[in-house]
Formats: structure tokens, C-alpha cells, sequence
């Protein structure tokens, strides 16, 4: 209001009304890893300096005040933002937060010459793209994004290369063919959620470092040494203490799961506990990461710890089917089958075109003893994924008839 120049008040305003519209309605990413609001910051930081400086103006020409405490005024005007920049001096302070570039280069090193590597997840992607583009980082390894906006997805079907359905539909042809054509190449996912690739039946993904590897599964039947790519790995920030942006939180959350799964897979079950603990600390507020670490201590017979971290991934998920399917499974490999029925059933309810609802369900229900609805389920799965060998191989060895 004090302002002289109607241009800035009207400036201003739609500064602020702009970004209020844009953050509440367009915006689709989570406002916690977002500066889409901070324009509006800068503009009430602007205004309250304006408005602090009208009011020390006011008070010199009051007569009644006088020139101590006048003095005073002045500053307290001048303390108060300096209490506010210590108290938040440790978020602002960026110095030791290197985990994008740490990141990046771990990436790296953990593929050789000539290997593929497919990108999902902006803070896999960003420092990717700033390792190739600026420092010129591994040019001889072949780079493609799933957001398709950057390193940009070969085409390998028809000629005419004409497709018609939905994106997600036509990335897993993209990357099928990838995987089957280029099958002496090695194949690696920078990616937080695995349960997103869709490759051929008889593919599927391992962990691998900070990556997950494309293996054949017939080469798993056959004990293999566990490669320790940590020794090589840049280490110092992810166990560095420092107030840690979202970004830092979800790669380094995931850093040290990985870490720990090594560990586990090692045999040292006990260090690998701490690690795996620490990563649920750190990604407090990350529901991929508690649901990944649920899974991991259901598979490791941790029923307990995985018990707790499942509870922490219903708070964080906007999609209430994954934590029904999360407690399915954890009934499941309980053995409470009836349980995991019920959990897959809600789970199918919330979202019915999710195949490996129906599939777990099939599992669980084979389980009980009711054949006919495990069948009923099977065919549900497969008539939305039609390329799952597995339960094609699971009905015919357990004589489970379509």
C-alpha cells in the first residue's frame, strides 16, 4: 500500500496470485520438493523491508520517542533478521551437501564400456545429465531416459513406427526391444521403484550397486559371487551430517539400503541391519523407501522390522492400494493366507487395472485351498500383462487349469 509506483503494487500482486494459482492447482509434484512457492517468498521478504522501513521513518518523526529509543528500534530492525538467518543457517547451508555430484559419479562407475544405462527419476536423471553434459563424464556408455526428454529412447519396432495407446504402454515396448535386441550388451536401471520396468518373461532385475542389472533368469539359478562395488563408490556425504534437502534424503536413503542389501546378501546380517535402519532415518518422510525396506526384511524373515516400516509407508502414500498390497505380502509370507487375501482384495477394489494385484491374490488363494478362484485371479493378471511365463509356469506344475 505504501508503495509510490502502482506498477510494482500491481506486480507484486500477481507475482503472488500466480504462483498461488500455479502451486495449489497446476502443480503435480509434492510442495515439499518443489520451489515453486519461493517468488512469493522473495516478494514478503521485499515488502516486510519496505514496511520495516516505513515504520523507523515513522518513528523518528514521532516527538514522543526518544533518540535512545529511537536507536533501539533501529536495532532491533537489524537484529531480527540476523536471529532468523542462524536459526535457519544449517538448511541454507549448502557446503557439504556434494550428494548429486557423489551420486552421478557413483553411477558411472558402476558400468563398463559400451554398457547401456536407462534413467528414471529426476534426481537420478539431473546429475546424470550434468555428468555427461558438463564434465563430460563416460561418453562411451549409451544413455537413455524413460522421460524420453533427453537422452531419448531408440525406436525398434515397425518401420512406419506408428503406435497408438498410452506412453508407459509404448516405454515398455521401447524397452523390451532394447533388452532383447541389444542382450550381449549389459542392460542397467538408474531407478527407485523396479516394480515399474516391465521387461520379457525371461528377464528380470537384480540389484547392482546403486543400479539394478537386466538378467536373464536362468543365469541365477547358478551361485555367483557378489561383486563389491562400494570400495569404488564416493562415500563422504551420504554419511556426512548436514541438514539434507529431498533430493539428499532419497538418494542417500536409497545409498544405504543398497548398501545394506549387499551386506545381508554377504552374510554380515548384522551390519547390514544398521545400514538398512539408518536408510528408514533418513528417508523418514520417503514412502518408496519404507516400502522397499519392508520388502527386503520380509524376504530376510524380519517380520518385526518390516512390520514397522510398513506402518510408516501408510502415512506417506497417496495411493492407498500399495500399502494393502505391501500388507498382503506380509501376510503371505507369514502364512496367514486368509489375511493376504483380504489385503490383495482391497488392493484390486483401489485399483483394478494393477495386474500384480490379481496375481499376488491367485498366490494367496492357491494357498487357502481355493483353486478355482486362484485360477479365476491368474486369468485377470494375465488378461491385463499377457507376458508373465511365471504363472503360466506355476498353474501348469501345480495343475491349475484356465
Amino acid at each position: 500500500i505504501k508503495l509510490s509506483s502502482v506498477r510494482w503494487r500491481i506486480f507484486f500482486v500477481l507475482v503472488v496470485v500466480f504462483d498461488f494459482i500455479y502451486t495449489v492447482f497446476l502443480n503435480t509434484i509434492s510442495l515439499e520438493i518443489t520451489p515453486f512457492e519461493l517468488s512469493t517468498y522473495i516478494v514478503l521478504s521485499l515488502l516486510a523491508g519496505i514496511g520495516m522501513a516505513d515504520l523507523i521513518r515513522r518513528a523518528g518523526n514521532f516527538s514522543l520517542i526518544s533518540a535512545g529509543t529511537q536507536r533501539l528500534i533501529r536495532t532491533a530492525f537489524v537484529v531480527i533478521p540476523i536471529v532468523f538467518l542462524m536459526m535457519n543457517y544449517s538448511l541454507c547451508n549448502y557446503s557439504r551437501n556434494y550428494t548429486a555430484y557423489e551420486h552421478a559419479l557413483n553411477i558411472f562407475r558402476t558400468t563398463g564400456s559400451g554398457d547401456i544405462l536407462i534413467i528414471q527419476g529426476d534426481n537420478n536423471l539431473f546429475p546424470v545429465i550434468y555428468g555427461r553434459m558438463v564434465e563430460r563424464m563416460r561418453e562411451d556408455l549409451l544413455l537413455f531416459d524413460r522421460f524420453n526428454v533427453v537422452f531419448k529412447l531408440p525406436y525398434l519396432g515397425k518401420k512406419n513406427g506408428q503406435y497408438f495407446g498410452k506412453w508407459n504402454e509404448f516405454r515398455a515396448l521401447l524397452e523390451e526391444n532394447l533388452v532383447k535386441r541389444m542382450s550381449d550388451n549389459e542392460i542397467y536401471y538408474a531407478i527407485f521403484n523396479p516394480e515399474s520396468v516391465f521387461l520379457p518373461s525371461e528377464y528380470t532385475l537384480v540389484p547392482f550397486g546403486m543400479l539394478h542389472r537386466v538378467a536373464k533368469k536362468e543365469e541365477l539359478r547358478n551361485p555367483y559371487k557378489i561383486r563389491n562395488l562400494w570400495k569404488y563408490y564416493s562415500t563422504e556425504s551420504f554419511h556426512d551430517s548436514f541438514e539434507r534437502d529431498y533430493h539428499s534424503r532419497q538418494v542417500g536413503a536409497h545409498f544405504l539400503l543398497r548398501q545394506g542389501q549387499y551386506l545381508f546378501m554377504a552374510g554380515k546380517h548384522g551390519e547390514g541391519f544398521k545400514f538398512v535402519k539408518k536408510a528408514s532415518q533418513v528417508g523418514y518422510d520417503d514412502a518408496g523407501i519404507h516400502a522397499s525396506l519392508a520388502i527386503f526384511l520380509i524376504d530376510q524373515g524380519l517380520f518385526h522390522a518390516a512390520r514397522t516400516e510398513l506402518k510408516k509407508c501408510e502415512h506417506y502414500y497417496e495411493d492407498p492400494s500399495i500399502p494393502q498390497n505391501n500388507w498382503g505380502i506380509y501376510y503371505y509370507r507369514r502364512g496367514e493366507y486368509a489375511e493376504a487375501v483380504t489385503r490383495f482384495e482391497e488392493a484390486i477394489r483401489i485399483r483394478p487395472q494393477v495386474f500384480s494385484y490379481y496375481k499376488n491374490l491367485g498366490y494367496a488363494l492357491y494357498e487357502s485351498g481355493k483353486d478355482k478362484e486362484a485360477v479365476h485371479a491368474f486369468e485377470k493378471s494375465l488378461a491385463i500383462n499377457v507376458d508373465q511365463q511365471e504363472i503360466e509356469d506355476f498353474m501348469k506344475e501345480n495343475g491349475l487349469k484356465k
